[in-house]
């Protein structure tokens, strides 16, 4: 098992050093299989003591361009979805730290050092203590995720076993 972004993990499948991969689309490794499970929306990842933690209803990307924020670096696919919602009001985003690790920047996010624009799955990594979290829309943005594996190969039985309860984990979430 590697945790690790989404680019290094398609390489692991080309390169047959994993089984598959479970990581969200890329049209660029149109070499390999893809099989959405399911897609999830963004949401903001709030300190408890900001006042937008005290709303529920959505807030706009371009309403929290000003705030300091955590994100992932480049070339994640969260920092692509980010970058993306925010060029769409031709806001350029420039994240006051970037992290690798999902526990970590919900860690800063708690300590209070900003906000963090996350999918839904990425948001349950880690505790949710001094945090809060409010829907991002405008863009509504999903994130497909996926299995990535070799075209043309099959899994054996043990990593199949685990994609089919990766399947029914995933159920609780829309298709994309």
């Amino acid at each position: 098992l590697l945790d690790t972004l989404s680019d290094p993990a398609f390489e692991l499948v080309r390169a047959g050093r994993v089984d598959f991969a479970l990581t969200a689309a890329n049209p660029a490794y149109t070499d390999l299989d893809y099989q959405p499970l399911a897609s999830d929306g963004f949401v903001l990842l709030i300190p408890q003591a900001h006042v937008l933690a005290r709303g529920r209803q959505p807030l706009s990307w371009a309403d929290v361009a000003d705030l300091p924020h955590i994100s992932m670096p480049l070339p994640s696919s969260v920092r692509q979805y980010a970058d993306a919602a925010f060029l769409e009001h031709r806001i350029r985003f420039a994240p006051q730290f970037e992290l690798e690790h999902l526990a970590s920047i919900k860690a800063l996010v708690a300590a209070g050092l900003g906000v963090a624009a996350l999918p839904e799955l990425a948001a349950n990594v880690g505790p949710d203590e001094g945090v809060v979290r409010r829907p991002l829309r405008s863009p509504a943005l999903r994130r497909p995720i996926g299995l990535v594996t070799l075209r043309g190969r099959s899994l054996s039985p043990a990593p199949q076993a685990m994609v089919d309860l990766l399947r029914e984990a995933m159920t609780d979430f829309s298709q994309p």
